[in-house]
């Protein structure tokens, strides 16, 4: 069974001396688990999961070691404030069936 940061890579892919070395926050943003940037960047990263794998939901772990609770409350608000709105649809009308 995968463990430790081989669960983050994929089936057949080895990890490289780079993935052995970084610290824990450098591998998983190398590999796309953790989205740091812009709001423009993450919009992309969760367009790319909407389109590739259909998902319709995303969890959202802010707490980060080193980061304050300002920080992380900042992160939030600008999450709020400046991603979400960009993937705002309507609602179906109540009693309205879902497909899926």
């Amino acid at each position: 069974a995968k463990v430790g940061r081989h669960i983050y890579i994929g089936e057949g892919e080895r990890l490289t001396a780079a993935d052995k070395s970084d610290d824990w926050f450098d591998f998983l943003r190398r590999n796309g688990h953790l989205w740091v940037g812009t709001p423009d960047f993450v919009e992309e990263k969760i367009e790319e999961l909407e389109s590739e794998l259909n998902c319709g939901h995303v969890g959202l772990f802010l707490n980060i070691p080193g980061l304050s609770f300002r920080q992380v409350m900042d992160s939030l608000a600008l999450f709020g404030e400046q991603v979400m709105p960009r993937f705002e649809r309507p609602a179906p009308p109540v009693g309205a069936r879902v497909a899926g």
